[in-house]
Parts: C-alpha cells; sequence; structure tokens
C-alpha cells in the first residue's frame, strides 16, 4: 500500500513542477527559412532553433515571448543569434501572424507572415543581395 501511495505523490509533485509548455512548432518565413518553436504558456516565453537556409542552412538559438492570453492571439518577439558571429542578433517582432523584421543599426519595417513549414517558398520573394532581404 505504501508504494501505491509513494507513487501516487510522486507523480502530483511532477505534474505541478512541469511548466505548460505547447508541443514544438515549425514555422517558416518568405525565404523558407524554418523556425521550430516552443511556447511555455506559464512564462509566456518563446524558445527554439532556426534553420537559415539563406546562410548555408546554419541553426541559430532562438529566444523569446509574446503577450495576451495565447500563443498566437497576440504580440511576438523572438531574437536570433547569428551562430557564425555573435555579434549578429536579428529581431522578428509583430502581432502573430505577421512579423517584421528587425536589423543592427537599422528600425527594421520588412514586413513578412508566418506560415506552416509544409508551405511552399514564394519565388518572388526570394532575398536579394543588398542584405535587406532577410539575413543574407
Amino acid at each position: 500500500m505504501t508504494t501505491k501511495f509513494t507513487s501516487i505523490a510522486l507523480f502530483a509533485i511532477a505534474t505541478v513542477a512541469a511548466p505548460a509548455t505547447m508541443a514544438a512548432e515549425c514555422l517558416q518565413d518568405q525565404y523558407g527559412n524554418q523556425y521550430t518553436l516552443s511556447y511555455d504558456t506559464d512564462s509566456k516565453s518563446i524558445s527554439g532553433t532556426a534553420l537559415v537556409v539563406q546562410r548555408n542552412s546554419e541553426t541559430w538559438t532562438i529566444s523569446g515571448n509574446y503577450s495576451g492570453k495565447k500563443p498566437h492571439k497576440g504580440y511576438q518577439q523572438v531574437t536570433m543569434a547569428d551562430s557564425t558571429n555573435s555579434n549578429s542578433l536579428y529581431m522578428l517582432m509583430g502581432e502573430y501572424p505577421n512579423f517584421q523584421w528587425f536589423y543592427n543599426g537599422s528600425n527594421g519595417g520588412q514586413a513578412a507572415t508566418w506560415v506552416a513549414c509544409s508551405s511552399p517558398v514564394q519565388p518572388s520573394l526570394t532575398p536579394s543581395a543588398n542584405g535587406r532581404n532577410g539575413v543574407n
């Protein structure tokens, strides 16, 4: 009988201590960069990784937060760190599913929309060589 109560108590402790994290979700920007994001609904934080196809499929770390009662129902802001240059940070901010790119030393303002990773990349939105469209 003691074993049964001990098991129930341990399960209850584990259940209370676990953060309210949603399953990871894959989103894609207009260039085909893919973002695997997890949302912690207790702290309203976002964490994950970005597969940056514009940079030879480098993997970058993401952290951020959101406002609103649920993810995808409010303002989101995520920051990515360039894995090859620690001085380069990129921010994506906006009212989900829309966002804007923000670059070091710039106000950004390049509009984009999150889509599911299974969506095709729109050829008209491929990055330009001038460095202002995405992270090239």
